[in-house]
């Protein structure tokens, strides 16, 4: 599942990356303590190299968990030779000889500069629906990975419905991995890899799906724009539940799509119309819109509509419900 792929949607938007701010000063490169038992020993022969290798090949021989925040890949570490360390002694070693700190979880270390002691503070948790309690992964991603990218194999792995608008999807990842973590641990060390700073976004959870947007998206929840006058047909075609994969679904089960940039809402409405069952058209001079990677499972046609239109953070569109098609217009 380690991607390395980057992009740009085609619309400008900035993401909210946190700058640094603070004034807290490294300590003696101990970690915060972990949980004991969480965290496999450590047997690691490894030549110098910079820190995002230095991770990457920690997650593909050892496991636990290590997220780095965005940006501090290149740093150089020197020969790393292990034997049967405790996990902590391994992060200890690493934040020594980078000048990182580290904070641990129950189920990953998060190397940070100290200035950046605020990500610490994104936690999920008390916000997602309580069916998120439950799914598990394990999950390994490449630093620069798009978020879209990241959210998108997650959903399609576990069966559930994340998605993020375009700020925040195009924010790209650290170097980071975990193991057999529940999806409230996965989601928080995305967003703190990412650097996306606490107050820079919001989340927002129902049983269908999880929505991530940045704070400037004002969007209302619901981007249906003729709701008093839906036909009972209409309104079943709306209920309907569905998989969409967009911008295209995959040609076999085994066969995994990720992509380095959007694809325009007209390049992506052959598939769209597809999955859905039903035409799905675009209004003159809405063509060029970006729709980013995304995987929504067993939603309502509506939801999926909301989360499309919702994904560009400028609350100028909508949809309509015309006969038996589905047409994307300007409110």
């Amino acid at each position: 599942m380690k991607n390395f792929l980057g992009g740009y949607s085609g619309l400008v938007l900035v993401s909210s990356l946190l700058t640094a701010a603070g004034c807290a000063t490294p300590g003696d490169g101990r970690p915060d303590a972990a949980e004991p038992g969480k965290f496999p020993s450590v047997t690691f022969h490894g030549e110098a190299s910079t820190l995002g290798a230095t991770v990457r090949r920690l997650g593909e021989e050892c496991g636990g968990g290590l997220v780095l925040m965005n940006g501090l890949e290149e740093r150089p570490v020197g020969p790393v030779k292990l034997h049967r360390n405790d996990y902590e002694f391994l992060v200890r070693r690493l934040t020594q000889e980078t000048g990182l700190v580290a904070h641990a979880t129950a189920y990953y270390y998060f190397l940070h500069p100290p200035e950046y002691e605020v990500l610490r503070s994104i936690n999920v948790e008390g916000v997602l629906a309580p069916r998120y309690a439950e799914p598990r992964t394990s999950i390994s991603f490449g630093n620069g990975t798009r978020l879209y990218n990241v959210f998108g194999v997650l959903s399609r792995n576990l069966g559930i419905t994340v998605v993020a608008d375009n700020v925040v999807a195009e924010t790209p990842c650290g170097e980071f991995f975990l193991t057999d973590a529940p999806l409230p641990a996965v989601l928080n060390a995305i967003l703190q890899s990412a650097r996306l700073s606490p107050q820079a976004f919001a989340i927002e959870s129902t049983d269908e799906y999880i929505f991530i947007r940045s704070m400037a998206n004002r969007n209302p929840s619901g981007a249906l724009l003729n709701a008093e006058a839906l036909t009972p047909d209409q309104q079943q075609l709306l209920a309907r539940r569905v998989y969409v994969e967009l911008p295209r679904q995959p040609d076999t089960a085994e066969q995994v799509l990720v992509y380095q940039a959007a694809l325009t809402l007209e390049a992506t409405l052959p598939a769209l119309s597809a999955q859905l069952g039903c035409p799905v058209r675009v209004a003159p001079g809405l063509e060029d819109l970006p729709v980013n990677f995304a995987v929504m499972t067993h939603v309502r046609v509506a939801t999926v509509m909301d989360l499309i239109v919702r994904q560009w953070p400028i609350a100028e569109f909508g949809y309509e419900v015309v006969g038996t098609e589905i047409r994307i217009r300007r409110r």
